[in-house]
């Protein structure tokens, strides 16, 4: 991976409205205009003909709605570029000057290619047509303000020195299935300068994960640049399409520089992990949740190269914004697993939470104490006001003595009137951490400091180094089964398995003062 610093666009859309994505789907009555060569006609548009047509001269045809070599006439409705190359594919197309604008709702659809591209990723994807820079060509396909309503499928998009897929003028794009910096098959990487750009309602993935997919992974900036309220559903954005593989973009996974983006839902969250900056990098109002930043698909630790969410202003005089963080799982990134102000770690918090900044720079939570009989949790934020707390566990601390959130586990609302909190809600760690979110703002916090937790095994109503004993007496054979032998009580430590046994090795080393690690 090669680390580049990013240059961060000053553009800032602020839109009060969202809007519901469907899928899109083209225009019944637009035309179908079928790509039958994979040459690119660059030094100019062959209007007299060679019996063929190029993605260049389709997409003309539809922009002017008028026949062009072999391609057929595009209508005022939205028409669909397919491909049918004859001979067997899969087919790269060398682009070597750059392709024109699209500038009428079009869809390029690469995913029934020759009957063998498809898209789901649950019976193999197989992806058979390339677009490849050539002769330093800077972008892939580009849509103007004219093309709103276009989508872009089933194509690979490399060695582009622009912006592969710059989509971000046109409102209402869907970017589905595209493989944006790495290969067709998705596990090698030919990185882009950037990978993608959506603007205004535009639709990057879908909620069916395995199909609308895309990989936006190996770019030498930033894998994906949101310009608008667009949602982003279900992409690896960093990682190959195993979902495990590092193919890092070098800066940030993602740049949101415009109000109202969605990244991720609870159930369509996205993996944005070893990238070289930022996971996601965001300096507008949105909503980040139920993501995987800095682990992979399956949880394991990957990281990325600055802090899991980044949120800062572009400019300091700027006006405030706001940005819920929800439900993701955050976790072994270079920096915090969100940082505020884009300085790190904030600490310690200010009194009755007066100071002013991205997500008004909201006080985090101050742990006393956590484990399966309950939490403390001190948050001197505005009083008699409602706040969420959102808590995680985590295989361990981060160096910092602050956490990251490996694993949601729950949440509870509060009314702070500048007390400590209470709560018997149990949980169970080894290492919690919490967030705190302002309910009418949506304003999140950064982590809280981090605490490790000793479950209480003996049933005695609490949690102590006798329990951690207990635990190690229990696996080491020394108490029998039976009325004296060792009972889980409001735990998940069960004995009867390794990662149990790994609990276990983990509370020794908390008696023995190892952690937090």
């Amino acid at each position: 991976m090669r680390v580049t610093v990013a240059i961060l666009g000053m553009v800032v859309i602020l839109l009060a409205g969202r809007s519901a994505h469907a899928p899109q789907t083209a225009r019944a009555d637009g035309s179908n205009i079928i790509v039958n060569s994979s040459l690119d006609a660059s030094e100019s548009v062959d209007i007299t003909g060679n019996g063929k047509c190029e993605l260049r001269e389709a997409i003309v045809a539809a922009n002017t709605n008028s026949v062009v070599d072999a391609c057929g006439a595009g209508t005022p409705a939205q028409d669909v570029i397919t491909f049918d190359i004859p001979l067997d594919g899969p087919h790269t197309i060398l682009v070597t000057t750059a392709l024109p604008s699209v500038e009428a709702p079009l869809t390029i659809d690469a995913s029934t290619a020759e009957l063998i591209t498809q898209c789901d990723m649950s019976i193999g994807r197989v992806l058979s047509i390339t677009l490849q820079g050539t002769n330093g060509v800077g972008q892939g396909i580009e849509l103007g303000s004219g093309a709103d309503g276009s989508i872009i499928r089933g194509l690979a998009f490399i060695d582009f020195t622009g912006v592969a897929v710059d989509t971000a003028a046109a409102d209402h794009v869907t970017i589905q299935c595209n493989h944006i910096g790495v290969d067709r098959q998705g596990m090698t990487d030919s990185g882009n300068s950037f990978g993608a750009t959506v603007g205004n309602f535009g639709l990057v993935g879908g909620t069916n994960g395995d199909v609308a997919r895309n990989i936006i992974s190996g770019n030498l900036i930033y894998g994906l640049g949101v310009f608008g309220n667009a949602d982003v559903y279900n992409n690896y954005i960093g990682v190959g399409i195993d979902g495990n593989t590092s193919i890092g973009n070098d800066d940030a996974g993602i740049e949101v520089s415009a109000a109202g983006a969605n990244i991720g839902t609870f159930t369509s969250g996205n993996v944005i992990s070893a990238n070289g900056g930022a996971g996601i990098a965001i300096r507008a109002a949105g909503v980040i949740r139920g993501n995987y930043i800095g682990l992979d698909k399956d949880g394991v630790a990957i990281g990325n190269g600055g802090a899991g969410i980044s949120i800062f202003k572009a400019n300091p005089l700027d006006p405030d914004f706001n940005v819920e963080i929800a439900r993701n799982s955050i976790n072994f990134n270079s920096g915090p697993g969100i940082d505020l102000g884009g300085d790190g770690i904030t600490n310690p918090n200010d009194e009755n939470d007066a100071d002013s900044g991205p997500n008004d720079m909201l006080n985090h939570p101050v742990l006393v104490y956590a484990g399966p009989n309950g939490f403390k949790a001190d948050l001197g934020s505005l009083p008699n006001a409602n706040y969420r707390l959102d808590y995680y566990s985590s295989w361990g601390c981060d160096f910092t003595g602050f956490g990251e959130g490996q694993r949601w586990d729950g949440s509870e609302q509060i009314i702070v009137g500048g007390t400590v909190h209470i709560s018997t809600t149990p949980v169970f760690g080894p290492a919690v951490t919490m967030t705190a979110t302002n309910i009418s703002t949506g304003a999140t916090s950064e982590f809280s400091n981090c605490i490790t937790v000793t479950p209480d095994v003996d049933c005695d109503g609490d949690a102590t180094a006798l329990d951690a004993l207990a635990i190690l007496r229990e696996l080491a054979g020394l108490v029998s089964e039976g009325p004296t032998a060792v009972a889980p009580c409001s735990s998940n430590v069960t004995f009867d398995s390794a990662t149990d046994i790994l609990d276990a090795w983990y509370i020794r080393d908390f008696i023995a003062g190892n952690i937090p690690i």
